[in-house]
């Protein structure tokens, strides 16, 4: 799940997915205290217990933004072999998320993610509900902080199956959902948010994609070699009763590097770029800020049809007990237009981060950020690394 719905869908979803982004994410590994000294892959870890290898953890962290003001995430968390013959397969989850902010926003949403048949097949789901009080400050790069209140309540699902078609190389399908709307707090919002052309109706957007990875990633969840590239196409149609007719490309580069034989340093580095075609509704518009996307920013403050950005990372540990540290860096920025890229300017990032192993045994993190840009701080809460 890696464009992110409205600005805050996307807390959901990075949770949910495990990608790790789960990616939640992800999403998905050898013992926190003993992966520095094991190469093999998480698939080709032991399984001489001939079960399913089942992890499970409950996580709760808080989180901080300007926008939406502190908040307490919980996700509790399954990680499991589905088929304990299986050594290739990565580790795959089930998760759920919630959370509640203080400004009496709230997410709920639920994911799964399944490495099936020595990992040549990759499935995933995710199911969202939204309900969260935002600032909207317009489009492009609002560096005057003006902004009016509204609420955006919001429903989305994702289903996507991807098949390995050579080493490392995986192509597939996906279907998505996104239902949403923007109500403003008063009727000066209203009126800002209509004249934005933002609806204040319920949008419907059904969206099939196409989807193309090449993971060499040595673990899923905390790598410390390999890359992965990941090219997302989706679109919606008016013609198949979508409320709008857009279409949305994703491209995103990461590559991970071992400094020390123990594999405790790992330098990792993440490139993102994400375009819109069209009527794309303002729930599918990149922003600069979330968990992923150039920590350190309000999301929501800038906004657009396309964004670019780069980050930096150096990942130490765990260095005691289950506890390592990151500290980050990151520059980006968001445009209308690839003809108007130099309008806009560039956006710094920086930060630092704890984490704690979640599951030693899997090699998921549970992660908390402090992050700042040009305009102040937040404080991210998450399971598994940024990218």
């Amino acid at each position: 799940m890696d464009r992110l719905p409205a600005h805050f869908i996307g807390a959901a979803a990075v949770a949910v997915a495990i990608a790790h982004s789960f990616p939640v994410g992800a999403q998905e590994l050898a013992d926190s205290t003993t992966a520095s000294d094991s190469t093999a892959s998480e698939g080709e870890k032991s399984k001489d217990n001939g079960g399913h290898n089942l992890k499970f953890t409950v996580i709760p962290g808080p989180t901080y933004n300007p926008s939406l003001g502190w908040g307490l995430m919980l996700i509790p968390l399954a990680m499991y072999d589905v088929d304990p013959e299986d050594k290739v397969s990565p580790g795959s989850t089930t998760s759920l998320v919630g959370m509640l902010t203080s400004n009496r926003s709230w997410i709920a949403g639920l994911g799964q993610k399944l490495y099936l048949s020595q990992d040549h097949w990759r499935l995933k789901a995710n199911l969202g509900f939204v309900s969260v009080n935002q600032r909207f400050y317009g489009y492009g790069g609002n560096e005057t902080g003006a902004y009016v209140n509204m609420t955006m309540e919001a429903i989305f699902a994702l289903a996507e199956g991807l098949y390995q078609i050579f080493p490392h190389g995986y192509a597939g399908l996906q279907l998505s959902y996104r239902q949403s709307r923007f109500l403003g707090k008063d009727a000066q919002a209203d009126a800002v948010i209509e004249a934005a052309g933002i609806n204040r109706t319920w949008d419907r957007n059904l969206l099939p994609g196409l989807r193309f990875d090449y993971d060499s990633r040595n673990l899923q969840t905390a790598p410390w070699s390999g890359l992965l590239t990941a090219f997302t196409l989706t679109g919606a149609s008016e013609a198949l009763g979508s409320t709008n007719s857009y279409a949305s490309l994703s491209v995103i580069y990461s590559q991970f590097l071992a400094l020390d034989a123990k594999k405790r340093n790992v330098l990792a580095w993440n490139v993102n770029v994400q375009g819109g075609f069209g009527d794309v509704p303002f729930d599918e518009y990149p922003d600069i800020g979330g968990n992923k996307a150039l920590r350190g920013y309000i999301r929501g403050q800038f906004t657009d049809k396309n964004m670019l950005t780069t980050q930096v990372e150096w990942r130490w540990g765990p260095y005691w007990h289950r506890i390592g540290s990151v500290v980050f860096a990151g520059v980006g920025k968001v445009f209308p237009a690839w003809n108007k890229f130099g309008s806009q300017a560039w956006l710094p990032s920086g930060g630092f981060g704890l984490r704690v192993a979640a599951i030693p045994e899997r090699r998921m993190n549970a992660r908390l950020d402090f992050a700042w840009g040009k305009e102040g701080g937040t404080i991210y809460f998450s399971v598994g690394e940024a990218f």
